[in-house]
């Protein structure tokens, strides 16, 4: 899909979407004309959030569509197009696998008749949606009748789109007229700005240009989004769900961890099970060098705080992101001439994550329970951590990982050692993704950093409480995350 540029209004006053005319700018009832570079998908949300202004913005419509939103999905913030116009196509998995009750008869429904009114008087305003229904029916319009596969309703509900509604209550707002009305729809590139378009009972009044996420979550703005593939019945979902942790309340020094969980990752693979050897948490700071290459060392990341939507896409329902680990843990080990010892570097995915907006803009900590390195020996002196973030555009992103070994030369011949050795680069690439940001870890610094406030390169944080322990939070771009430790001792 080719770039867009920043979704900026360069709009213009006309009394109707099919002529130019001379207009008082001073009349409410006037509509906007958006001159912008979008392609035939992005016309289309465009024109469907255009559509859904003029129809919600009436003020029995809008009664009808917060009721409906409440019983169509978990948070109340999300419908799709499908179950607004009661068709059965282009549901959400939540629309069908929630146990509420969603038995709304078509009389009942006020939204299908404005919708199908809107579409038989005005049509020709909507270019984009009238060209994507008459490649697949022909001229609707003129048939005499349409089976109903072939309605104007059944036809946008199969284009998987949806309502969402993330709007934040703590920043009431009780000065707009009730029936002030403002929607928009999602960017395709995953841009994190566009337009706003308000409507009034039914007329569009004004577009507000080049706004953010931020603007979204402060003001009632409905938008219209692509329902994303996790959600979609009988797609393939790649990422994780993950949920706000329960006890965080956003105050510092609240233990998010009260009744003791050890958050240990499910999975034991390559991790020996010693006999009479107990896993010993590590709750303090440590020289790493104390630890033999022998003993097994475990590291888990149990949980991880996205602070803000800065990269997500205007619009999105859910920050979708992947974390990888670098380190030079190759069985290959090469004496250089330069004197340095190194190993072949490996890549490693951690986890394949989504976070529901509400939890990303709400700076909480997230139950992510990954194992970073089920045994982190002494050679491979220092790991890296990168993120990237996924979205809908058809291109790959790719970063270089820095990675230490740790060796020393015995006899000619390369041993674990506690200090770094040399260095290897390992390229990393995701599709469908933007890099955002590396972090290297020494063994060193992760080691003298389990718990506390800490040093460099991250300082100052206020530790996170989970189960009294004071853990040290670490972080990579604006993620941050804090490490569980554990040591079994197998020395002879």
């Amino acid at each position: 899909m080719k770039k867009h540029s920043t979704f900026m209004s360069y709009a213009f006053v006309v009394c109707s979407f099919l002529a130019i005319t001379s207009c008082n700018t001073e009349d409410d009832s006037f509509e906007e004309e958006i001159a912008l570079d979008l392609d035939d998908d992005q016309k289309l949300l465009q024109e469907t959030a255009i559509l859904f202004g003029k129809i919600l913005s009436q003020p029995q419509n809008s009664s009808f569509l917060r009721e409906a939103m409440e019983s169509s999905s978990e948070d109340g913030d999300m419908i799709s197009i499908g179950r607004l116009l009661n068709q059965d196509t282009g549901l959400m998995k939540t629309e069908l696998e929630n146990s509420k009750s969603y038995v709304v008869s078509k009389t009942a429904n006020p939204i299908i008749e404005a919708f199908k009114n809107e579409l038989a008087s005005n049509l020709e305003i909507y270019p984009a949606l009238r060209q994507k229904f008459e490649s697949n029916n022909g001229d609707v319009l003129a048939k005499s009748s349409i089976q109903p596969n072939e309605s104007f309703e059944y036809q946008l509900a199969s284009q998987n789109l949806m309502l969402f509604y993330p709007y934040d209550p703590e920043y009431a707002n009780d000065d707009r007229s009730v029936n002030e009305f403002m929607i928009s729809y999602a960017t395709l590139d995953d841009s994190p700005r566009n337009e706003i378009m308000e409507f009034d009972n039914g007329t569009q009044t004004r577009v507000i240009a080049d706004q953010d996420n931020d603007f979204l979550d402060r003001n009632q703005v409905y938008v219209i989004v692509p329902i994303d593939d996790c959600d979609i019945p009988g797609r393939i979902c790649t990422s994780t769900l993950l949920e706000a942790n329960i006890y965080d309340n956003g105050l510092p020094g609240v233990d998010i961890n009260p009744n003791g969980r050890l958050d240990i990752f499910a999975s034991t693979d390559g991790l020996p099970t010693p006999i009479n050897s107990p896993k010993i948490p590590l709750v303090n700071n440590y020289n790493h060098a104390d630890f033999h290459e022998a003993d097994i060392t475990y590291f888990n990341i149990p949980r991880i705080k996205v602070n803000g939507t800065g990269w997500m896409g205007f619009g999105g329902t859910h920050q979708k992101l992947k974390f990888f680990r670098g380190t030079a843990d190759g069985a290959s080990v090469t004496v250089n001439s330069n004197g340095s010892i190194t190993a072949a570097g490996n890549k490693y995915p951690i986890k394949d994550v989504r976070i529901k907006r509400k939890d990303v803009r709400n700076k909480k900590w997230i139950n992510i329970n990954s194992s970073f390195d089920n045994d982190w020996d002494m050679r491979e002196n220092a790991q890296a951590i990168s993120v990237f973030s996924i979205h809908h555009i058809s291109a790959e992103a790719s970063t270089e990982l820095t990675a230490k070994a740790g060796y020393k030369l015995e006899n000619g011949v390369p041993k674990p050692f506690a200090e770094a050795s040399g260095t290897v680069k390992i390229t990393l690439k995701v599709g469908d993704a933007k890099w955002r940001s590396n972090q290297e870890l020494s063994r060193k610094y992760v080691f003298a950093n389990m718990v506390g406030n800490g040093k460099a390169p991250v300082s100052g944080k206020d530790p996170v409480v989970d189960n009294g322990v004071k853990y040290h939070v670490k972080q990579v771009g604006i993620v941050d995350f804090y490490f569980k430790g554990w040591y079994q001792d197998l020395t002879p």
